[in-house]
């Protein structure tokens, strides 16, 4: 009889009692006990998954007896969902055992001498958290890697005890199979019972069959003797690590000869640091945690405590802009930016800036260099052991020119129509008629030519239309001069170097320090420019981005990264300008969560024939973090999967792949059949239940024991 009937038939006696005992009494002539006409149940309207609640009848006698009322519910256990009464009487107890996938609600009635109320209870389903592997403790226990052998005498017990990983796991039972009962038993609380001579094998199983220790026993003969652990002790107290560290912790188990001196090792909260089985610890995230070692019934605890990971090592430091001259008197400004591969990162390190020669130029804590007196220094910039150096020329002596200005009389040749034939000494000249002077001022036309080598310049005039005037009209001789103004006087060469008026000196050119550069989210730079000549009129800045969605610029040249792309940074005076273009990379962001996906996923369960592969994928969230992917089996003999995800199914049975990113977990339930079907079977498991939840279902229902089909 399977258990459905004989469930069944415990309903069907209860009631059928309660029927023979109403009409015995109406036999005899006896009047029935008084109870309310109308009675009801009461008790929570909402408990959570696997928890215990109680449903009472107010209105009934309180001395009711159990046979006298039944208690029934609409959902009696089966594969998903289950309802049982722990004890009955006007108060019944009840175990909300819902399954994790799915909320539920049931309704339970209870029915006295024909008359029945109803509760309808809300179940909610907990969040569930696969179960990653189990250890086993014990006196006498000895092993590892999920093998123990134990030796008891005949008639002996061993009391085990399990750890299970990680610790808030939905699913933590255990049911053990023997493979003689005749020499050794276990229960449901976890004793194992010697009771014959011989030796055999002793199993725990749990979700499944995913996770399993076996247990070599060897009952009689010569027995040693069980030696208990006294005392675990974890060496050197608390730890203090950095996200992303790890460390191996060790123990000492005394007496140095207990028998079973295996150590378990867990965390409270993997999250923040997680522990494997040999000890080592791997700081995840900010926080504490407490890491136990537990061996023999005896254990110790640690508090681990993880800081936030430092930011980004640089491994070099960067002057901008390179090389320059200050006159003595002037300040020049430096920026020094930290580098990680190219990358410009932030730090809240020191920059220390020195001068080799303060009597020539001096430097300030923020990088603003003064000149002191003609001469040439270093200026260099240090960051912890980086450091970079550029070189400072001071003068005193006024800049080279960047430009020389040519004037000459109006009256010549007329004030829209004279012309300027020129060329730097021994280069080309200029396409005659030339370039076109244009109106001064006090009777003068000039132009200007861009001369930042302060080349010597050899020029002639004319009117366009073929006469000239060159050095004293002597054939072959023109003008020369250099310098930043050249005024022609008359047409016999005579000429100074003082503007006949006030005059606008023009910018020449905007050059930008340091050129191309990259940034990543939410940092920002201060970027640099000169402006040429010295003594341009104008020199005021202005800059613009050609993307302010992916990076701004303020007016003071300070370039804030918003989102990753690229951005053309521009500064201009006086028409003049000068480009550069910022690369901004994403910030790293932590993962918040990682999921696997692939075809034929649902649900977190997947089934494979043997010899069969399937691609799977890590999800994770959100898209733009980034982390490095480790794939785990928790049975490689059923499942393997390789760095990239793909899973490729070996042998007939039930694993769990597992998936890591920063910390951040998710794990898969894969079945592995032979032509598409499960071999295995347990006899007293229904044919409604998924071949997954065999073990999880006679675990539920008070099953310990037993043999597999055939085996």
């Amino acid at each position: 009889m399977s258990i459905f009937d004989r469930l069944h038939g415990i309903r069907k006696k209860v009631t059928a009692g309660a029927i023979a005992a109403a009409m015995l009494i109406a036999g005899m002539g006896l009047v029935a006990p008084a109870y309310a006409a109308d009675f009801t149940l009461v008790g929570p309207d909402t408990v959570p998954s696997s928890d215990k609640f109680q449903i009472t009848a107010l209105g009934l006698p309180s001395d009711v007896a159990t046979d006298d009322i039944t208690w029934e519910t609409s959902q009696w256990r089966n594969a998903m969902q289950s309802m049982w009464p722990m004890n009955q009487g006007n108060t019944s107890t009840w175990d909300a055992d819902m399954s994790p996938y799915e909320d539920g609600s049931v309704t339970i009635s209870a029915t006295y001498q024909g008359q029945t109320a109803e509760k309808t209870v809300t179940v909610e389903k907990k969040p569930y958290v696969y179960l990653a592997g189990f250890e086993l403790n014990g006196e006498g226990l000895d092993g590892a890697d999920g093998e123990y052998t134990l030796n008891l005498p005949a008639g002996g017990t061993v009391e085990t005890s399990s750890t299970f990983t990680p610790e808030n796991a939905t699913y933590q039972h255990l049911v053990w199979q023997t493979m003689d009962p005749s020499v050794v038993r276990a229960g449901a609380d976890g004793v194992i019972r010697a009771v014959g001579n011989g030796s055999t094998d002793l199993i725990a199983y749990s979700y499944g069959r995913i996770h399993k220790k076996t247990i070599h026993v060897t009952v009689g003969g010569d027995t040693p003797i069980t030696i208990p652990v006294e005392s675990v002790s974890i060496n050197g107290g608390d730890v203090t690590m950095q996200a992303g560290e790890t460390k191996s912790l060790s123990a000492t188990v005394a007496p140095s000869n207990a028998t079973n001196k295996k150590i378990a090792w867990s965390t409270s909260d993997a999250t923040v640091a997680s522990v494997d089985n040999a000890g080592k610890i791997t700081a995840r995230k900010a926080g504490t945690a407490t890491i136990t070692a537990k061996a023999g019934g005896k254990s110790d605890t640690i508090t681990v405590t993880v800081e936030a990971a430092l930011p980004v090592p640089f491994d070099s430091v960067k002057i901008e802009g390179g090389d320059f001259s200050v006159k003595a008197g002037d300040t020049h400004q430096l920026t020094a930016v930290l580098l990680a591969a190219g990358v410009e990162v932030s730090s809240d390190d020191t920059f220390n800036w020195t001068s080799s020669n303060t009597d020539v130029a001096s430097v300030n804590a923020n990088g603003l260099v003064t000149g002191v007196a003609k001469g040439t220094a270093d200026i260099t910039v240090t960051v912890g052991d980086k450091s970079d150096i550029v070189a400072v020329t001071v003068t005193e002596d006024e800049p080279i020119a960047n430009s020389t200005t040519i004037y000459y009389p109006s009256s010549k040749f007329g004030a829209d129509s004279t012309y300027l034939h020129w060329r730097f000494a021994n280069g080309t000249w200029t396409t005659a008629p030339g370039d076109k002077m244009s109106a001064a001022c006090d009777g003068y036309v000039s132009f200007t030519i861009a001369n930042p080598d302060a080349k010597d310049i050899e020029f002639v005039f004319n009117n366009g239309a073929g006469q000239w005037d060159n050095k004293g009209g002597i054939s072959g001789q023109n003008y020369m001069a250099s310098g930043q103004t050249v005024v022609v006087t008359d047409n016999s060469g005579n000429y100074s170097t003082t503007a006949p008026c006030a005059v606008t000196i023009p910018v020449a050119s905007v050059s930008i320090a340091g050129g191309d550069f990259a940034l990543k989210e939410g940092a920002s730079k201060k970027l640099s420019v000169t402006v040429s000549p010295e003594n341009a009129t104008d020199k005021t800045i202005t800059w613009a981005s050609t993307d302010d969605s992916i990076a701004t610029v303020d007016a003071s040249g300070v370039v804030k990264a918003v989102k990753a792309g690229k951005a053309t940074i521009t500064a201009t005076a006086d028409g003049k300008s000068a480009s550069v273009t910022v690369t901004v990379a994403p910030a790293v962001e932590p993962i918040e969560s990682v999921s696997i996906t692939g075809t034929g996923v649902n649900n977190g369960k997947l089934s494979v024939e043997t010899g069969k592969s399937v691609q799977l994928n890590a999800v994770i969230t959100p898209s733009s973090a980034v982390g490095v992917v480790y794939w785990s089996s928790s049975d490689s003999s059923v499942a393997t999967v390789d760095g990239t995800g793909k899973l490729t199914a070996k042998g007939e049975g039930m694993a769990a792949i597992t998936v890591t990113v920063s910390g951040r977990t998710d794990s898969l339930i894969v079945t592995v059949t032979k032509g598409g079907v499960s071999s295995d079977r347990f006899s007293d498991v229904p044919a409604g239940v998924p071949f997954h939840d065999e073990i999880e279902w006679l675990a539920a229902n008070g099953i310990s024991t037993g043999y597999v089909d055939g085996r």
